[in-house]
């Protein structure tokens, strides 16, 4: 009986060694086969120096009108009649309303069956002046930087299409806001009026994310990420009463919570959609794990919240801490959670519920913004996108991604089902950290294709 008992014994370690062995081999061939067949690096030398030159020198007349978002009205009126001498076509071929200090153009011509889109940029900004110079093949001042360049891109594409051919294939609207980086009030303005107007859009683009090089996410190639959703975002006042205890226990609450982690990484199906596109460009070492996260998922997890910030905001809810105010009658702070994807205002307050009681801290909601739906990928507005960075790119991957970083822009949703938030401006990981400090610059080449790209999309999309 025990020999009996001895045999099973051997038999159980040796078939679950043998169903090891199989799995570490299933493992090592997703790796080896699930990958990106060759390493894309983005060139941009398909244009000539003179377009450079010419797009750069446009665009800084633009730029050298002074749009900030403390700035004098007046400002913006010479900007709109710059807009009416650099764009005669466009102030030809488009209705133009004013909504508040915004504008909203439309094609005068509407063609039965054809897409109806939206391009939406603003033109203002909150930086401190920089000197306006071309220097290098480079554009520096503010709006450089997405902003009027990014307006400036859509412009021109559909005032070179309107040269070429007198009219557009598709119904199209476009969106001036100059209250963007302020109030952000343009925008809810201008949904609103499409809804009274019963305006529904098959594709909807803005800023959001773009092209990034390989060193930032640690790939081997370049990417196109299109951003197809936005995760949410909760501000909280956390307050105690006035007495010194009071103070002293806010402040412990907040030690508390910046120390215990109380937000843990979580990989949820909206999380998956960009790890499963990136995941084919890593290093085989990383790829292995990060193909098989039914196995590796914790390592992952923990690799992606120590290394990876931008993927790591996708999986676990990040804190803005605020400094702690006392008045008259309390002590507070107010916190913002930038929501993981699988995170809502409620998850927030019912996993600080605990430290809430221990420390007698009360709190208050001050704000809270939901997470916006996700476009279908499948949908022919997104594939229209994908296929058009892939044509005019050429030597670049693409990957859906829920963007994290501009989560109170979502108003588009409610006048379309596919809101892509992406900016076809490339800039280098270098120029995105200056920009960060307050030095904004683009690159003539980088204007050059983002107008081709906007041309792509208002020659390909031309039926539903």
């Amino acid at each position: 009986m025990f020999l009996i008992t001895m045999n099973t014994i051997e038999i159980i370690i040796a078939m679950f060694l043998v169903f090891l062995v199989f799995l570490l081999a299933l493992c090592l061939l997703r790796a080896a086969f699930i990958r990106n067949k060759e390493i894309r690096i983005l060139q941009l030398d398909e244009h000539s120096d003179q377009q450079h030159g010419y797009f750069l020198n446009k665009l800084k007349g633009l730029i050298e009108i002074k749009t900030s978002s403390f700035e004098d009205p007046e400002f913006f009126l010479i900007f709109q009649e710059k807009i009416k001498a650099d764009f005669p076509f466009i102030h030809d071929c488009f209705n133009k309303e004013k909504v508040g200090r915004n504008a909203v153009f439309t094609s005068k011509v509407k063609i039965e069956g054809a897409p109806n889109i939206l391009f939406a940029a603003h033109v203002d900004y909150t930086s401190n002046i920089q000197e306006v110079k071309i220097e290098d093949g480079e554009l520096y001042g503010n709006g450089t930087f997405d902003s009027k360049s990014l307006f400036f891109s859509m412009f021109e594409a559909v005032e070179k299409i309107l040269t070429e051919q007198s009219r557009l294939d598709v119904n199209l609207t476009m969106v001036m806001t100059t209250d963007d980086e302020t109030t952000q009030d343009g925008m809810s303005h201008i949904v609103d009026q499409f809804l009274k107007t019963g305006k529904f859009f098959d594709l909807a683009i803005e800023e959001g994310s773009g092209i990034v090089d390989p060193a930032y996410f640690g790939l081997m190639s370049h990417y196109a990420l299109i951003g197809i959703g936005l995760t949410g975002e909760t501000t909280v006042r956390f307050k105690t009463d006035k007495s010194e205890n009071g103070e002293k226990n806010l402040s412990a609450f907040l030690e508390d919570l910046q120390k215990n982690g109380v937000f843990k990484p979580k990989i949820d199906q909206k999380a998956m959609i960009p790890l499963r596109k990136m995941a084919k460009d890593l290093p085989f070492f990383e790829r292995f794990f990060f193909d098989n996260l039914f196995i590796f998922r914790p390592f992952v997890k923990r690799k992606i919240d120590e290394e990876y910030l931008g993927l790591s905001k996708l999986l676990k809810t990040q804190i803005i801490m605020g400094e702690v105010e006392c008045t008259e009658e309390e002590c507070h702070a107010d916190l913002t959670f930038e929501l993981a994807t699988h995170n809502t205002a409620a998850d927030i307050i019912l996993a600080l519920s605990k430290s809430l009681r221990k420390y007698g801290v009360e709190y208050q909601l001050l704000n809270n913004v939901d997470a916006t739906k996700i476009a279908d990928v499948h949908s022919e507005s997104y594939k229209v996108v994908e296929k058009t960075i892939r044509q005019v790119y050429k030597n670049i991957y693409t990957a859906p991604v829920i963007v994290t970083n501009i989560s109170e822009k979502r108003y588009f949703d409610k006048v379309s089902d596919c809101v892509i938030r992406f900016s076809p401006l490339y800039y280098t990981t270098a120029a995105y950290r200056e920009s960060k400090k307050g030095l904004e610059h683009v690159s003539g080449k980088s204007l050059c294709y983002a107008v081709s790209f906007f041309q792509g999309i208002l020659k390909t999309y031309t039926r539903r």
